[in-house]
């Protein structure tokens, strides 16, 4: 028995396993809601791999077409073609023994048919940090993903062509035009011109909004928004007249809510921030290695492992919404998670639908609940 998928809401978190999570006594309204069995976990739930884009691409893509990176959208471009079409991949080659042919410049609007980028069990060329990290696992470690035909097409497209609607509602977004917009705190981003502004330069500003948390910016036909209901109109931010608070405050919801906190709220952690969105220190002697933010947690609970290589010890955590953790942005997701439950409603069992076929060998589901909150753990 299943039911049909009316209305679904998708929280992304960062960067912290199970076992970091699960009865942390830091994580209280969170593990409430699970020891009262108000949510289900999944356990068995992975990242794909590294590095955030690459995990934001296969959630809502199905595949991570070609890139492997934290890369920058190349706005806009006609000069460029597509990493499935090309076959190149984007990556960052961390460790400089790359053994494929790649690129690592600015990621050109994904779209067209090819192939994509295969995921390996263990990475020990591209998002590896030398002498410390020399491989980390992708996925669990054993299992891995071959490349495939893909298209370069998101739920979003899909949603659009039925006549539904989605939006990708990001916080510290600024308003305004989101088209080149890459990172921003709110009010300044990557196109602030710093010039009146010194001391300050571009380098003060804290990537709370970083646009690969943002994939369905990475698509040709959002960014060129010819297709209705399917464009760059819809990414806004929590704030301002459409935002995520006035669309819960009006009942305007989509059908599909892709929610996004900041670099500061949602555990991931900024370097060049306060207290409140710094990193994890790491363990001592760890060579300056951090591991995410996660405010108001004492390290010592944390340190199970490297928090960015999953594996059996460090499954991705799905639920209903996270423990408020830190005074200054409380209100907001207070308001967030009472607005998110309220909306909840069962509907009757409904006969099971077909997926959605996007990948080779890849099916995404359409059965779930009127509406579904689900909080997903990914990975810088």
């Amino acid at each position: 028995m299943s039911r049909i998928l009316i209305m679904s809401c998708v929280i992304m978190m960062e960067n912290h396993g199970y076992l970091q999570i699960l009865d942390n006594p830091n994580e209280r309204y969170l593990n409430s809601l699970i020891t009262n069995k108000k949510v289900n976990y999944a356990k068995n739930y992975f990242a794909i791999g590294h590095p955030s884009l690459t995990n934001y691409l296969e959630i809502v893509g199905g595949s991570n077409f070609g890139i492997r990176s934290d890369n920058a959208p190349a706005w806009g471009s006609t000069a460029c073609s597509p990493n499935i079409v090309t076959g190149v991949v984007n990556a960052d080659n961390g460790g400089g023994n790359a053994p494929v042919p790649i690129d690592t410049g600015n990621v050109c609007p994904i779209a067209g048919t090819g192939q994509d980028a295969e995921t390996p069990a263990v990475d020990t060329w591209n998002e590896v940090t030398l002498p410390q990290f020399t491989y980390l696992a992708d996925i669990d470690g054993v299992k891995s993903v071959p490349a495939a035909t893909t298209e370069g097409k998101t739920i979003g497209d899909q949603l659009a062509e039925a006549g539904l609607s989605w939006k990708s509602y990001q916080e510290s977004l600024p308003l305004g035009p989101v088209f080149g917009v890459n990172y921003s705190n709110g009010t300044a981003s990557n196109l602030t011109d710093f010039t009146a502004l010194a001391p300050l330069t571009s380098s003060s500003v804290v990537q709370a909004y970083a646009e690969k948390h943002n994939p369905f910016a990475y698509f040709q036909s959002v960014q060129d928004g010819t297709q209705p209901n399917n464009s760059l109109n819809n990414v806004v931010g929590f704030d301002g007249p459409h935002g995520l608070y006035a669309d819960l405050a009006t009942g305007q919801v989509p059908s599909l809510s892709f929610i996004v906190p900041s670099q500061c709220d949602d555990q991931h952690g900024r370097g060049n921030a306060d207290a409140f969105c710094a990193f994890d220190p790491g363990p001592p002697g760890g060579g300056g290695v951090t591991y995410g933010t996660q405010v108001g947690v004492n390290p010592g609970l944390i340190l199970q492992g490297d928090p960015r290589a999953s594996g059996p010890g460090h499954p991705g955590l799905a639920s209903l919404a996270r423990q408020p953790q830190r005074d200054r942005h409380r209100l907001g997701r207070e308001r967030l998670q009472r607005n998110l439950h309220y909306a909840q409603r069962p509907v009757p069992p409904a006969e099971p639908e077909q997926g959605c076929p996007h990948r080779s060998g890849r099916t995404t589901p359409r059965t779930a609940f009127r509406a579904e909150t689900t909080t997903i753990a990914s990975r810088c």
